[in-house]
């Protein structure tokens, strides 16, 4: 039987994997999630499995790596799924939360034994059968997309509550307490807040009527901005890389691209959302204007958008918008989708309700129902 570990797999799976740090580690954690489970290792707390700074975290880790592979048998990783899903409420809707979880998990865990990766490891002593060897995912149920909102009043209620938030609208708060008015702070975090909405308006703009996505607007820069061409090219650059065959051209409304263009010669950044600097080569998701992409969240969440991804789902109206305007292979075209399922699953609303007409008939036969009625209720 093999001895070799977890740790020592995902190390060997670092040096051949072409897939980014980043994606490694969400690979990595999603593995050593199972592996944990599987072998019984429980942090001491439950802050330890997530504590960077006192090597609670290290800790952790080294029992879960130290765990050998051959022990990770696609029995095991079955029985695990199945304890998984027993999390799950009576509620239909949290069992299928609770199958696309696992799914997700385990989708993830997958790709670190994909076929390119194994062709490179063949120094390895590796187990069989491998982890995850006919290993079935759950039926997940429809994905398909119902519409969160009204584009037309959601843009119309941020421009108002959100690009013409002014500081002298605010009540910045400490502790729950609104700050004195004579606080040295007050104008200043009422200037902070204020500032923040402006920039939340703008990632909304770009997601709602461009179809961008949470990170390509998190990283994109001004001179991604083609004004001639009225397009926004996503493509790489120094900071970050798009999804695989996501880059293209995003063609922009003339009204929106001119206020854009009005924000770029008010911009002394190279970023059109102000921010951190990037951490291109971070192990964990960086969102360098996390503080208004959260200012947005909150708002979006306050007019009713409770999903998951309230951003995403900016994303989604536009994707519906685009198919209602010029159909579906468009929308999946902009979208930048490699299979139009994706796009007809995930994405599209149809908001124009299709009925049978029977309305009319059915309305003239109840209203003769209910006229002989009252003519024999008066007979009697």
């Amino acid at each position: 039987m093999s001895d070799l570990t977890v740790g020592d797999f995902l190390m060997e799976v670092q040096k051949v994997a072409t897939a980014s740090p980043r994606t490694l580690a969400t690979y990595g954690s999603k593995f050593r999630r199972i592996v944990a489970d599987i072998a019984n290792i429980k942090p001491t707390s439950d802050k330890q499995k997530h504590d960077y700074f006192n090597g609670g975290s290290d800790a952790w880790r080294t029992k879960v790596d130290s765990v050998r592979l051959a022990r990770i048998t696609p029995e095991r990783v079955t029985k695990w799924k199945k304890q998984y899903l027993t999390r799950a409420s009576a509620d239909p809707r949290d069992q299928i939360a609770k199958k696309r979880s696992v799914n997700s998990v385990i989708r993830n865990a997958k790709a670190l034994f994909s076929q390119r990766n194994l062709s490179q490891l063949g120094h390895l002593e590796l187990p069989t059968p491998l982890p995850f060897e006919k290993v079935a995912f759950e039926a997940e149920g429809s994905y398909r997309y119902r519409s969160l909102c009204d584009p037309k009043q959601i843009l119309a209620q941020a421009w108002k509550e959100l690009h013409e938030a002014s500081p002298d609208e605010e009540t910045p708060k400490f502790k729950g307490k609104p700050l004195p008015y004579d606080s040295p702070y007050r104008l200043q975090l009422a200037q902070e807040r204020s500032a923040s909405k402006h920039e939340a308006f703008k990632i909304l703009l770009l997601a709602l009527s461009v179809g961008l996505r949470r990170n390509e607007i998190d990283k994109l820069q001004w001179s991604q901005f083609r004004w001639a061409e009225r397009v926004i090219i996503i493509e790489t650059t120094d900071c970050f890389e798009p999804k695989a065959d996501s880059a293209g051209d995003m063609p922009v409304d003339d009204e929106i691209l001119a206020f854009f263009r009005e924000r770029f010669s008010e911009s002394e950044s190279r970023f059109v959302i102000a921010g951190s600097e990037p951490k291109p080569d971070s192990s964990y998701q960086h969102y360098r204007a996390y503080k208004h992409e959260r200012t947005l969240l909150k708002w979006l969440r306050g007019k009713g958008i409770a999903c998951h991804n309230p951003i995403h789902a900016l994303r989604k109206e536009y994707g519906t918008l685009v198919c209602q305007e010029a159909g579906i292979y468009v929308a999946s075209r902009l979208l930048r989708h490699s299979d139009i399922r994706i796009t007809s699953q995930h994405y599209v609303d149809q908001k124009e309700r299709v009925v049978s007409g029977l309305g009319g008939t059915f309305s003239a036969i109840a209203s003769t129902t209910h006229q002989g009625k009252t003519e024999d209720d008066a007979a009697a």
